[in-house]
């Protein structure tokens, strides 16, 4: 288990009558041109200290204002109880008490997952090394910042897995009934899957619960790639050697830590073992770009 943790703040929100300053940047007609400027719900002196409180704060706000902000959380990759969501927390805490806001962190010691290594070799017909890697892309620096590491399935089970791979379409109850009018069984085999249709946490169950050995999933460029129109870094599809990450938790039977259902992940919290916890799948879920998976 890992301690995470949160930031809550106290804040206070203002809230604006946008219906009003519609209507007062509408024409004037020449009898209504005083009322025009009254924004709805305020005196006429009133409208005049809001206007003025509005432009301060446009005046305020601006894109490069918003990014600095913002930068700090994105410089540095920062999954679930790693050193960089610590740094992310004493930024939002620094930040918050910084505009005025009473802020209090709390710590979770929640079930997380991350891969220790990761493997994907074809035996046959020639023997390959698949890479779960993303290549660095020289426009975007952080594409190459060593804490990055390849892609994962977080709460896929750990083990080892070998076997016929049987491609099964997005890896949907329907999919695998047509695989089995057509006489083909996942029993002991590998289920190849394409993301979209669903959530993977329902593909990584179906397979599971149709006997397969493990779960591979790609990115299909007829969903998610060149076929839906320029893949990146040229467009925002995802191109050939581009992985989804996500977690495959079966959150139906609920959210949150998986092993504390129903009360938060306090260190003295009852918990439940890993082996029985349903929310957990029973195999290996990796993931892979289009490129490799072809």
């Amino acid at each position: 288990m890992i301690p995470v943790s949160l930031v809550r703040a106290s804040v206070v929100l203002l809230l604006v009558a946008a219906l009003g300053a519609c209507r007062a940047d509408r024409p004037a007609s020449p009898t209504s041109s005083a009322a025009a400027r009254v924004k709805l719900g305020y005196t006429p002196a009133s409208s005049v200290a809001q206007q003025a409180l509005e432009t301060r704060f446009r005046a305020l706000i601006s894109a490069d204002s918003m990014s600095s902000l913002h930068r700090p959380l994105t410089e540095r990759p920062h999954p679930a109880g790693s050193a960089g969501t610590l740094q992310v927390v004493k930024y939002l805490q620094d930040t918050l008490a910084g505009f005025g806001f009473d802020v209090v962190t709390h710590e979770y010691q929640v079930l997380l997952a991350r891969p220790r290594k990761i493997e994907i070799t074809m035996m046959a017909p020639t023997r390959r090394a698949l890479s779960v890697n993303e290549p660095a892309i020289s426009d975007d620096p952080t594409s190459s910042h060593p804490e990055l590491g390849g892609g994962y399935v977080a709460y896929s089970a750990s083990g080892r897995a070998a076997g016929q791979v049987v491609y099964v379409n997005y890896g949907l109850p329907a999919d695998y009934a047509e695989l089995a009018s057509l006489g083909v069984s996942l029993e002991g085999k590998i289920a190849l899957a394409r993301y979209g249709r669903s959530h993977r946490a329902v593909k990584a169950h179906t397979a599971e619960q149709a006997g397969a050995r493990a779960l591979i999933l790609y990115s299909d460029p007829g969903d998610d790639g060149a076929v839906k129109g320029p893949a990146w870094p040229d467009g925002y599809w995802r191109g050939e050697h581009m992985v989804q990450r996500g977690n495959a938790k079966y959150s139906w039977f609920w959210h949150g830590d998986p092993l504390t259902p129903g009360v938060g992940a306090t260190k003295d919290a009852p918990r439940l073992a890993e082996a029985t916890a349903p929310t957990l799948p029973k195999i290996p879920v990796v993931v892979l770009g289009w490129g490799e998976a072809k």
